[in-house]
């Protein structure tokens, strides 16, 4: 548990500051390993108030005593530093950035508010990147700020912004932004507001993936809400990719509670799903601003409340065995030979980049999963967002097999507590009790008839813009050559039909296909009519 004492302090330099008034992870800014945190002043500079946020960096030996970073806001009143968070990598470059409101800052509009997102980098801070604002009078947008994760798959962190006084009756309202390269814009992708007079839904807002889909998704209080009692607040969530409907709601029960104005998530219990803590600061029973909290957890949270989900699904997980030498894909009810396989796939996070590892479990059929005596891939960065996300190919060789038949699953971790873990991943079968696979046959392939026959290659195996496949066609008959990525979705299917006996040559280019082929791993699958053969192929840009 934790300690007794603090294990570090720092007070705020000035009289009348309000240093400490939004304190927040800021992840890990400058890439080092250490997690850093920002701290916001929304007093600064005396009476004029125009506002300050800092950034402490983490280390070996614990936070730094002094800032590394700090922004003074341009604009008396503004109050700069009311609310701060990590955004998470909102441009994609391994670095964490932050994200601080400054919800009294007119621009135009008086007292709408505004939202700066900086970026982390080697040395800190930079920025700002973006200001985001409401354009509404009054909204103090910016009152709540945080990072939704990757709500779309797309590899870049995005950002959830609240403004509780929008509207003509403070009925509140929240904002999405996507996350997006330096130099581009961040782009606004989803907007809720309240329908209830003085809601001020937007009072506090945060995110985490709680379904475990693989995307992000965004919770919003509401502490002016009456629904049956006066004041007594709600919080909802709403499901990535969203709709108009959220998919889990809670109401305060009790007058005067302010039930959601303040919120945090995380996985408190362990077990894969973030959980949702909410407070409510006000009157509860006979004592008048005693206060409660609610903790909501993940993994049965959706079994309650509100659910009204008219929305597709989240982003596929899709893990698969292979051959120890990766050259073929391991179906399920497969057989292989020799000592080891290997397990995994693409690997991405709901928080967008993100530095990630895969743990796998595999047991006889006839043993139980446990959660014991699982093996770990070294944790790896899921890399530069590129068309399909931000993701990497990582595998895990098992261990020593016996001959038999086998079940494996496997789950992603994270390091941030946001996203600590996902729920196990198990192959496409009906129950955790049929077998996966068996030990048998040659490693190197699946059950081939005559594949040694096939001679089945490409020139170059490693390439840039084409290859050649060079086959072997035994006897006069129909043939299919198709190219699959490592899920096993096919993206080509360059010979189909009937081929006379004796060797061949196919050129294949990714770029003919029609759509962009991303580069990867993928496998060429020769299917003679009467043996199979499979080799694998690397495309890099």
């Amino acid at each position: 548990g934790l300690e007794a004492a603090p294990a570090w302090t720092v007070s705020g330099p000035n009289a009348g500051d309000a240093f400490g008034s939004a304190v927040a992870s800021a992840g890990d800014l400058n890439a080092d390993g250490y997690a850093d945190v920002i701290i916001g002043a929304p007093g600064a500079d005396g009476t004029a108030q125009y506002g300050r946020a800092y950034a402490y960096l983490g280390s070996a030996s614990g936070l730094a005593t002094a800032p590394a970073w700090s922004v003074t806001g341009d604009q008396a009143g503004a109050k700069l530093g009311f609310s701060v968070a990590c955004a998470g990598d909102v441009d994609g470059d391994g670095h964490s950035d932050v994200i601080v409101g400054a919800p009294l800052y007119d621009h135009p509009e008086n007292d709408e508010g505004v939202a700066f997102v900086y970026f982390g980098f080697a040395g800190g801070i930079v920025g700002p990147g973006y200001l985001l604002e409401s354009d509404d009078a009054g909204a103090q947008f910016g009152f709540s700020v945080g990072s939704a994760g990757d709500t779309n798959g797309d590899g870049y962190a995005d950002v959830v912004i609240g403004a509780p006084y929008y509207g003509s009756t403070d009925q509140g309202h929240a904002e999405l932004y996507r996350g997006a390269p330096v130099g581009s814009s961040l782009v606004l992708a989803k907007t809720w507001t309240a329908q209830h007079p003085q809601a001020w839904f937007g009072w506090s807002v945060g995110g985490a993936d709680f379904d475990q889909d693989g995307l992000g998704d965004v919770v919003v209080g509401s502490p002016g809400v009456d629904n049956g009692q006066e004041d007594e607040g709600q919080v909802w969530a709403y499901r990535a990719p969203f709709d108009t409907n959220p998919w889990f709601g809670t109401d305060g029960n009790i007058a005067f509670g302010y039930h959601g104005k303040s919120l945090a998530t995380g996985d408190v219990s362990g077990d894969g799903f973030p959980d949702i803590l909410a407070g409510a600061p006000g009157q509860v029973g006979q004592a008048s601003g005693s206060g409660i909290a609610h903790l909501w957890p993940g993994n049965g949270m959706w079994n309650g409340g509100t659910t009204n989900p008219t929305i597709g699904e989240g982003r596929p997980r899709q893990l698969l065995a292979y051959t120890s030498n990766l050259t073929a894909v391991v179906p399920l009810l497969g057989a292989v030979s020799g000592s080891q396989m290997r397990f995994g796939g693409y690997l991405s996070s709901p928080l967008g980049r993100d530095r990630i590892r895969l743990e796998v479990e595999v047991k006889p059929l006839d043993v139980a999963f446990d959660g014991t005596g699982t093996i770990f891939s070294t944790w790896a960065d899921t890399g530069e967002p590129q068309a399909e996300g931000s993701r990497v190919f990582t595998t895990l060789l098992s261990p020593s097999l016996n001959p038999g038949a086998y079940h494996w699953r496997a789950r992603l971790l994270g390091e941030r507590p946001y996203w600590k873990r996902s729920p196990w991943i198990y192959p496409t079968r009906s129950t955790a009790s049929e077998m996966d696979f068996r030990r048998r046959m040659n490693v190197s392939s699946v059950e081939t008839g005559d594949v040694p026959s096939l001679q089945l290659a490409a020139y170059p195996s490693v390439f840039r813009g084409a290859t050649t496949l060079r086959f072997e066609q035994p006897r006069t008959g129909p043939a299919v050559l198709r190219i699959c990525d490592a899920s096993g979705r096919e993206v080509a299917r360059p010979v189909d039909g009937i081929l006379v006996a004796g060797t061949h040559q196919i050129a294949w280019d990714p770029g003919q296909v029609g759509r962009d082929v991303p580069n990867g791993i993928y496998f060429a699958l020769f299917d003679s009519g009467s043996g199979h053969a499979t080799t694998k192929l690397i495309r890099v840009r």
